[in-house]
């Protein structure tokens, strides 16, 4: 049976530095599909790409961040099962400041983003060159946040193959427990 990590060690692995990228991360995603892809109807991928239609294409009162939060609910419980506590509380954190910049900038903001980027106007090409930067941007801070997760990972799974040797017990499985 699989045994949950207890929160003061699920804790004890969340890192400050990751929060403060992940922040940044979310940050520039929001600046770049608030206010150069989706006023321009350019549509990023995956979820973020379906939450941008959804927002377009529903009343008013249905905002980008709510789908955002919405639709990545499953992604959520799937990567609390599959890639454990740590992984999960970086995703809700990274979706979360996605999702409230965007509300910060949409609704609360006095900038108009309905029919023109506010710093490249309806130009498309300039429009996909920042939104592609921000791109870039974002997939660097999630790589080295990601970077980070497999390393503590990794790190915890030798600790456990050596507490099993320690034990007297080298056959265990580790994937036994969770890591």
């Amino acid at each position: 049976m699989k045994q949950r990590a207890s929160l003061p060690a699920v804790l004890s692995r969340l890192r400050p530095l990751n929060f403060l990228l992940l922040l940044a991360a979310g940050t520039v995603n929001a600046v770049g599909v608030t206010m150069f892809l989706a006023p321009v109807h350019l549509y990023d991928s995956g979820i973020s790409g379906t939450s941008m239609l959804l927002w377009q294409v529903t009343p008013e009162e249905y905002t980008l961040s709510l789908f955002l939060l919405l639709l990545n609910i499953p992604l959520f419980l799937f990567g609390l099962k599959r890639q454990g506590a740590v992984f999960t509380i970086y995703s809700v954190w990274a979706v979360f400041v996605y999702a409230a910049a965007s509300f910060v900038i949409t609704d609360l903001l006095p900038v108009d983003v309905s029919t023109a980027s506010p710093f490249a106007g309806q130009d498309l090409l300039l429009c996909a060159l920042f939104g592609g930067l921000k791109y870039e941007i974002n997939e660097i801070a999630k790589a080295i946040t990601l970077s980070e997760i497999l390393e503590l990972q990794k790190k915890s799974i030798q600790m456990e193959q050596f507490s099993n040797i320690h034990e007297g017990n080298p056959l265990k499985n580790s994937k036994e427990t969770d890591s």
